[in-house]
């Protein structure tokens, strides 16, 4: 699952970058963030992803809310992913696959003994239209997979993209992002709790010009990312205002975790 299409997008492209290094206590906080050893550490976890979105005279428009939760005990055959989503407005998620817009979404991935094998049982409903005018459709799929499978499928919940190589990126684990991308180190700090913090506020996105297409999106985003010494996302929140379309989204992702 790529936690990045369901939460707020990070805006670090579109900021201007430092010329000078990044400060030291930065830099040794992500020197000891490791995907091997978040990998290894987290035996269960829960993610919780919500976002509403209202129009200018505060009228609710669309919203989600997503529940994923997971657990890696694979030594007992007690490992499971399951993940349960509703999308309502224009906030629903399209299904190419499906060539719909989602409205619901369930999917378990558990141990069958009598397969001796695991299960992963898919559930999706949803509209060709995204006003919903069009008749509900639904799709159903179970899926039979090996141990190593199901391992390497539950791995997306750490990160979906190695990006050639060079850093991962699109699950929990956020440590590389930031890595790649430690010029932009004036929007991060160290908290008294002792975590990573990405701050942007009031930022302005898309064309600003006198030539800019009136219809291309451009607007305001306020968005702070908490992350542990993991290098793993505990927190983000989000408002993002598109003042082409009048509409104001307010997002949140909580994560916790329980380690070995």
């Amino acid at each position: 699952m790529d936690l990045k299409k369901l939460s707020p997008f990070l805006l670090l492209p579109l900021l201007f970058s430092c010329s000078s290094s990044m400060p030291q206590n930065l830099q040794d906080y992500l020197s000891h963030c490791s995907l091997a050893e978040a990998e290894s550490s987290v035996f269960s976890a829960e993610v919780v992803y919500d976002d509403i979105a209202k129009d200018k005279e505060g009228n609710e428009v669309g919203s989600y809310h997503i529940v994923q939760a997971i657990c890696f005990d694979f030594d007992n055959q007690k490992a499971s992913h399951t993940l349960s989503s509703t999308y309502q407005g224009n906030l629903k998620f399209y299904d190419p696959e499906n060539s719909f817009y989602l409205s619901l979404e369930k999917m378990s991935l558990s141990y069958d003994s009598e397969k001796n094998a695991y299960t992963k049982s898919i559930h999706k409903e949803g509209y060709t239209e995204l006003d919903e005018s069009s008749e509900k459709k639904s799709h159903d799929e179970t899926l039979t997979l090996t141990e190593q499978n199901a391992k390497f499928q539950m791995n997306d919940f750490f990160f979906t993209s190695d990006n050639a190589g060079t850093f991962v990126s699109g699950g929990v684990y956020y440590a590389d992002f930031f890595k790649n991308h430690r010029s932009y180190y004036k929007y991060m700090s160290i908290d008294e709790n002792n975590l990573f913090v990405y701050t942007l506020n009031n930022i302005a996105y898309g064309d600003f010009s006198k030539n800019a297409d009136p219809k291309e999106d451009r607007g305001s985003v306020d968005e702070s990312i908490w992350m542990n010494e993991k290098g793993l996302l505990v927190k983000m929140t989000q408002t993002l205002e598109n003042f082409t379309t009048g509409i104001t989204s307010q997002g949140t992702v909580d994560a916790t975790y329980v380690y070995r």
